[in-house]
């Protein structure tokens, strides 16, 4: 073999190396893609309607109303005005109500909003950092990203696909269009003994981290109180702090505990400041069988209540408009 055709020999050689390599790439390229777009439709289509943090989340990196109610679990299963985003959620602490409020409405003007207004918002056990989580709500401008590429999917993509094939994603929240949760009934109020009652009353009152303290103005609750009050009431919202219901057996025994209308004085003392308008709604509605258990509103109870509340924030401001 003369050294010609041994050169070009290597040189075809090496060409049919590269195409090999370029090709394999290109497939590796191809199959990473496929897995990308196919991980992110499983998000989008699967685990964001099932998994409630992640759906709320969507809801809010997405939502542009300038009528808004921020809250926990109370307002989330609670509230269902037309015309409101519901950006509520269970367990949010009132540090994360702030968060919300100031990063939803970095660009949006606010309109009507409700925050929840509760005694419970200044128990030692609500004044804790928020937790990590927390700052997915401050990256309104990024609504368009990758999920699966985010601190809350990308450590669990192998589970959303085992979950895909092992039966499906299951949850016993039902996401409202407009924000907010209905839940499941864990129990008729009708078909249990006082005791089980009583029982949920006192892990509300005593335990759970519900007790508030004595100096409601002196905890980190009330300078986020002040601080979305001021940022709000700044950019012409009108605002309505609302303390949502419960049942009267809760009422009574609250009413006993001198926290619980400190509370309600500091609310008071509060809107004062900011001209603007608190309801203390604990006792708005009286049917036990309105409510999931010792402290949220049922489905019904949600129906019932909500005319009750708009009524008592904002009725009076739209009868003072002139008709068109």
């Amino acid at each position: 073999m003369g050294p010609n055709r041994m050169s070009t020999s290597t040189s075809s050689f090496k060409r049919y190396i590269r195409s090999v390599i370029l090709i394999a790439m290109l497939v590796m390229a191809l199959t990473a893609i496929s897995f990308v777009s196919a991980t992110e439709i499983l998000i989008r289509t699967k685990v964001i309607p099932n998994d409630i943090f992640t759906w709320h989340l969507e809801r809010f990196l997405s939502g542009n109303s300038q009528n808004v109610v921020f809250g926990d679990s109370h307002t989330s299963y609670g509230i269902r005005l037309p015309g409101f985003q519901n950006l509520s959620y269970p367990e949010d602490k009132v540090l994360i109500m702030e968060l919300k409020v100031f990063n939803y409405f970095a660009d949006i003007q606010p309109g009507r909003v409700i925050i929840q207004a509760e005694n419970y918002a200044f128990a030692p056990g609500q004044q804790s950092v928020p937790p990590r989580t927390a700052d997915l709500f401050t990256t309104k401008d990024s609504r368009f990203h990758l999920w699966m590429f985010t601190d809350l999917h990308k450590d669990f993509i192998g589970d959303y696909w085992k979950l895909l094939f092992n039966g499906g994603f299951k949850n016993t929240f039902t996401p409202r269009p407009n924000g907010g949760l209905t839940r499941v009934e864990k129990f008729s109020w009708q078909d249990e003994i006082y005791s089980i009652r009583v029982e949920q009353v006192e892990g509300y009152v005593a335990g759970a981290g519900r007790r508030p303290g004595n100096a409601p103005e002196e905890t980190r609750s009330a300078g986020s109180y002040h601080r979305m009050l001021e940022f709000l009431t700044s950019r012409g919202a009108e605002v309505c702090l609302a303390g949502m219901p419960l049942p009267r057996l809760l009422t009574n025994s609250m009413r006993e505990i001198p926290e619980f209308q400190l509370s309600v004085d500091f609310f008071e003392t509060l809107a004062a400041q900011y001209r603007i308008r608190y309801v203390d709604l604990s006792e708005a509605i009286a049917d036990t069988t309105l409510f999931l258990e010792a402290e949220h509103l049922n489905e019904t109870g949600a129906e019932e209540f909500c005319p009750l509340l708009e009524a008592a924030c904002f009725r009076a401001t739209q009868s003072n408009q002139p008709s068109s």
